[in-house]
């Protein structure tokens, strides 16, 4: 396989791996991206704010929030990254 074939097989292993491994329940995988052929980046979405709609009061808002563990997501064993053909 050509490179970009090798990279784009392993980032599906890794999604797969990171929404069916129970590692960081805390926040949401939103995106997987190659900064090179050697580091990923990984963007999490830790929640949302919940605005006032027409008619409510303006302090009627509430953050959601799912904070990322940082001492777990900091360790390289919280992640597996597996390819079928390396």
């Amino acid at each position: 396989m050509i490179p970009i074939q090798r990279m784009m097989a392993s980032w599906l292993i890794l999604l797969g791996l990171i929404f069916y491994t129970p590692v960081l329940w805390a926040s949401d995988v939103v995106e997987v991206l190659p900064l090179t052929n050697q580091i990923l980046m990984l963007r999490f979405d830790d929640g949302y704010v919940r605005h006032h709609t027409r008619g409510e009061r303006r302090d009627n808002e509430w953050a959601v929030i799912n904070p990322l563990n940082l001492t777990a997501a900091d360790l390289l064993n919280s992640y597996s990254i597996v390819s079928t053909d390396d």
